[in-house]
């Protein structure tokens, strides 16, 4: 089988001379000198591997993904002892032998289908620093896969509905806090890349956003525990603490949040949390044309992988003549992107803003009847009513429902609420979880706020 090449960088010479020199089945096609000529050159589809003798410090884990997705395999020639953030980066040691660098650009393309396949495009931070080092690496990383069980890791549930406020937010920020008094490690995230607001629903100030920090360093293989500790905002909520991820805070900065960075920061939150609750954006929408570039984010990046990489997917759906339909349409949607994904998420349809002026007497009976005439196959699981009173008093004091009017009835309807979300992700009751997950002293906090955005403006 002829394996034609792309080298970057190489200006000496040295690794094309000597490998035009063997006249083997590896051939060099192209001699390139920055990342963006090679990316141009594997897209026209004619190299099988590409040799980095330079710039591969400058590689990101989106500009990797693009490359196995068009099945070329990546080789970096790396001093010895040093080590690259990618595991996919097949390195080979600066002092190695031609014949040897041969071997390593034959074994990463040999490695290239199956690595793609056993990792389903999540790259992992496990660095791999000379070819002969590859199986022992292998090894140590299947073991460890094997050893961080499923139920280890935390449980990811999206909050997703159709375009006209239904009430994501409000679903997400509430959950969240009945998930952290209830004694659970919590994290929101905003990946609401159209208007993102979780951050001034609970009164924070900050006007950076920890989410596209995150992407950033997890594009370039470079966000650790540490760092996620570093960019989130914790938050008193009761007795408990809450871990909140911003968003972006102008809609044009959707470029900052990329797929394959996204599904990295993710599957890290997912090794720190119980409960990871994210609030997305009604539109998941996939650009065809956008997706032939492979380098080229997705307007709708952000909740369509946020979507795609949870374990449930709650639907709020606006108790209204229009909010209804809506959703009837939106969840069409939701089921042709995960056929078309094959994956198979499980989902909870709820309607958020009862009340009887919108659909008529017995507001919860009318929807039942049309659900059943018009809708889809999932039956609606439950039902939030409608009190702007109680949420308006809750947004500007920046609290939770629970915390502003625990006992209201719109509070205990989120409670019903977490006690289906908590059943359907198999949640550990109150009582099988240690006191040191989300109950913390308040110096711990690195987060105050107490009052909303517009009783701060009113001095209030």
């Amino acid at each position: 089988m002829q394996i034609p090449i792309i080298v970057v960088g190489d200006t000496s010479g040295r690794y094309i001379l000597g490998i035009e020199s063997q006249r083997g089945n590896i051939s060099v096609v192209r001699h390139v000198h920055d990342l963006g000529e090679m990316l141009g050159t594997a897209q026209s589809g004619i190299a099988r591997a590409v040799l980095l003798v330079t710039q591969y410090e400058d590689l990101t884990q989106s500009m990797l993904a693009a490359l196995y997705e068009l099945d070329v395999a990546v080789c970096a020639v790396i001093d010895p002892g040093s080590s690259l953030p990618f595991s996919e980066i097949y390195t080979i040691d600066a002092l190695a032998d031609i014949p040897d660098v041969l071997q390593g650009v034959r074994l990463a393309v040999d490695r290239l289908e199956d690595y793609s396949d056993s990792h389903g495009g999540v790259y992992d931070r496990q660095p791999s620093n000379s070819t002969s080092e590859v199986e022992s690496h292998e090894a140590e990383l299947n073991q460890a896969v094997s050893e961080k069980t499923e139920e280890c890791l935390g449980k990811v549930l999206a909050i997703w509905g159709a375009q006209g406020a239904p009430g994501r937010t409000t679903f997400a920020v509430n959950l969240s806090g009945l998930a952290a008094n209830a004694g659970h490690k919590v994290c929101l995230v905003d990946a609401d890349t159209y208007g993102a607001s979780v951050g001034a629903v609970l009164g924070l100030t900050d006007d950076y956003s920890s989410l596209a920090q995150m992407c950033h360093f997890a594009d370039r293989g470079n966000l650790d525990s540490q760092k996620i500790d570093e960019l989130v905002s914790t938050i008193q909520h009761k007795s408990h603490q809450l871990d909140i991820i911003s968003g972006i805070n102008r809609p044009d900065r959707w470029t900052e949040i990329r797929g394959k960075a996204l599904s990295r920061v993710i599957n890290m939150l997912r090794e720190k949390y119980d409960v990871i609750i994210i609030d997305t954006s009604f539109c998941i929408e996939q650009d065809e044309v956008a997706a032939f570039d492979g380098l080229a984010p997705l307007r709708n990046d952000g909740s369509l992988t946020s979507i795609l990489e949870s374990d449930h997917i709650l639907v709020v759906g606006a108790a209204d003549v229009v909010g209804v339909p809506r959703t009837v349409k939106a969840l069409d949607s939701l089921k042709n992107l995960l056929s078309d994904t094959m994956i198979d998420i499980p989902r909870s349809v709820f309607f958020n803003k009862v009340r009887a002026d919108a659909v008529g007497a017995n507001p919860t009976v009318a929807i039942e009847h049309a659900w059943e005439r018009f809708g889809p196959s999932e039956k609606i699981e439950g039902y939030v009513s409608e009190d702007r009173a109680t949420t308006d008093k809750a947004c500007l004091s920046g609290k939770t429902i629970m915390e502003a009017a625990p006992k209201s009835k719109v509070g205990l309807e989120f409670e019903s609420v977490f006690t289906h979300i908590s059943a359907v992700l198999a949640l550990r009751p109150a009582e099988d979880l240690s006191d040191d997950a989300s109950n913390l002293s308040s110096d711990n906090v690195r987060y105050k706020r107490k009052l909303g955005p517009l009783a701060r403006l009113w001095g209030r």
